[in-house]
């Protein structure tokens, strides 16, 4: 994994994470596991960049979106780390609909990664 893939990752989850808690989008059981959570995502995230790195932008996101799903699908369903209150993420209900609405967008993170890494000082 590239560091600088890595770091890039962090800074993209850690904004996500810290606008998801201000608009309480989604609430971790506690706040060392949202740590946790954004470091164990933000390296999957720069393992998955790196083992693709020269793939193209939209074989990054598809296979990002695969990925966050299946994160998301696994928290809802098992893990239970975080919650979503009122089983809702604005006006989406529902386990699929939410593995799908927040697990999406892990997508362009995947593809923006190496946008975001180049540009790191």
């Amino acid at each position: 994994m590239g560091l600088r893939y890595f770091l890039a990752c962090l800074a993209m989850v850690t904004g996500a994470e810290v606008g998801a808690r201000l608009l309480r989008l989604w609430l971790y059981r506690s706040g060392w596991l949202q740590v946790a959570c954004a470091l164990g995502s933000s390296a999957a995230l720069a393992a998955l960049v790196t083992a693709l790195a020269g793939q193209s932008f939209a074989l990054r996101a598809l296979i990002g979106a695969a990925l966050g799903i299946a994160y998301e699908g696994a928290n809802l369903r098992w893990l239970h780390w975080w919650t979503f209150p009122g089983n809702r993420l604005f006006w989406l209900r529902g386990a699929p609909a939410l593995a799908l609405a927040a697990g999406a967008p892990w997508g362009l993170l995947a593809a923006a990664a190496p946008l975001v890494a180049a540009n790191l000082p």
